[in-house]
């Protein structure tokens, strides 16, 4: 059972706009990322898609592009829709 104040991966969203914005400015594609890095296109896929990829990846993304991880991710808390109450008016 979670608790109130317990945060799971799916409470946090993940940015890799940075690291685009990165390759960009150093005229890098994803496909040249993906072979200095020898990560997975899977991988690379799923930061395309905002998801979560291991420490060890962003690491190795890191030591080749000589950053630290705040210059290629931002990990943001999703915010949930508040619930509405229904209103005994208009009910």
């Amino acid at each position: 059972m979670r608790t109130k104040n317990e945060i799971t991966e799916n409470d946090c969203e993940y940015s890799y706009d940075k690291l685009w914005k990165l390759l960009i400015d150093r005229k890098l594609r994803k496909k040249d990322l993906q072979k200095l890095t020898h990560i997975s296109p899977a991988v690379i896929a799923k930061m395309g898609r905002g998801e979560a990829v291991n420490l060890s990846t962003l690491g190795k993304i890191c030591v080749v592009l000589e950053c630290g991880l705040s210059d290629i991710v931002d990990i943001v808390k999703k915010v949930k829709p508040r619930k509405r109450r229904k209103n005994a008016a208009t009910a």
